[in-house]
């Protein structure tokens, strides 16, 4: 049952962070879900973000901080 635990607080540490990143560069944050494939899911999450054009600077709008980070 404690294992059980653990691996729970682990995908909600994961998993948060990596939903707010998505939801904030414009794509779904469902995508956030892929973190929790063992293994390789930070990478392949780490490589969308890194190659994929953001939709949130696709139609001009801006971040949260107001600032353009092109």
């Amino acid at each position: 049952m404690e294992f059980l635990l653990q691996i729970i607080v682990l995908a909600i540490l994961l998993l948060y962070p990596a939903w707010r990143v998505f939801s904030r560069t414009g794509f779904s944050p469902a995508i956030a879900l892929v973190v929790l494939v063992p293994g390789v899911g930070v990478l392949i999450a780490l490589g969308v973000l890194a190659f994929a054009e953001w939709p949130v600077h696709r139609y001009g709008q801006d971040s949260d901080q107001g600032g353009d980070f092109r």
